[in-house]
């Protein structure tokens, strides 16, 4: 089953990404920082739940309505100085995070993230929500979905390019590069 989470569902969300997204920059954060991370971003978002027998095992969280990152910043300002003294490869990201106030390049809704836990990946629940995102965007009169990761990671890329997202350009950030992905939402299995 497929559904909008609520705030409730937050705990599960936040546990979903740091197991299936341990190295993004969210979970080096810590969990604190991903609850109210969550808590802000479902105020304005939606984020789409795929449950198996009452258990939420995947989540694609749409941005549709930008958030404002600096107050979540504001709010765990102690515990980001902290990870970030203890994990100088955050200083970067947190500091490009902090002061960049575009949430990209393109007026389309995002998916953040998309998560699928570990046991149940390659089953096609990841293009099951990309497919429901893209049906509900349609819905609404949204013609584009975008996507944001990094060029070096090689299975993201060809999960994006297998659900018929096309590279539009390369983001460089601090020695790193992101595609940014295009895709017609009444296109492919939409």
């Amino acid at each position: 089953m497929i559904r909008f989470a609520t705030q409730d569902d937050i705990p599960i969300i936040v546990d979903i990404h740091s197991q299936s997204l341990s190295e993004d920059y969210l979970p080096k954060l810590g969990k604190k920082v991903m609850h109210g991370y969550y808590n802000t971003f479902v105020k304005k978002n939606p984020v789409i739940l795929f449950e198996e027998k009452k258990c939420i095992i995947g989540f694609a969280a749409l941005s549709i309505c930008p958030i404002c990152l600096k107050s979540v910043f504001v709010k765990y300002y102690k515990t980001i100085i902290m990870k970030v003294l203890l994990q100088p490869d955050l200083w970067c990201q947190t500091l490009w995070l902090a002061i960049y106030s575009k949430r990209h390049d393109y007026d389309y809704p995002e998916i953040s993230f998309i998560a699928i836990e570990k046991e149940h990946r390659r089953a096609g629940i990841g293009s099951q929500l990309i497919n429901w995102v893209c049906n509900f965007l349609s819905k609404k009169g949204i013609e584009y979905l975008q996507v944001k990761t990094e060029s070096n990671n090689t299975l993201a890329n060809n999960f994006y390019k297998k659900n018929v997202f096309n590279v539009v350009y390369v983001e460089k950030r601090f020695k790193r590069n992101f595609n940014i992905y295009l895709r017609e939402v009444k296109s492919g299995n939409s």
